[in-house]
């Protein structure tokens, strides 16, 4: 006898459905991620003081400062958004020079 082929086509479809959704929420969270290269760090207490001082801006939900490559990931909270010029002003005013600034895939 023949098999019906209905219920593979919808696994099919589900899995197709579900991977869709998946990428596109990881999409999302990757516009939440904003990296900053940054001179002018020399110790733990550059890092320290930076991370205190990204910190501190309207939106921001984790902040993480690199000495050893010289970065800042800065993770925004859900719906929010930091303008390039209100970071680099941050990173200068704790004393650094701001460099190129990336910006999750999905922001572009």
């Amino acid at each position: 006898m023949f098999e019906n082929p209905a219920p593979r086509m919808l696994n099919k479809t589900l899995l197709v459905i579900a991977v869709a959704l998946l990428l596109g929420s990881a999409r999302a969270d990757d516009c939440r991620i904003v990296e900053i290269e940054i001179h002018g760090m020399t110790c733990p207490f550059c890092v320290y003081g930076l991370e205190k001082e990204l910190s501190r801006l309207e939106g921001v939900e984790s902040v993480n400062v690199s000495l050893k490559s010289r970065r800042a990931r800065i993770v925004l909270e859900a719906d929010k958004n930091l303008s390039d010029e209100i970071i680099r002003e941050t990173v200068t005013r704790a004393g650094f020079t701001p460099q190129q600034i990336e910006r999750g895939i999905a922001c572009q």
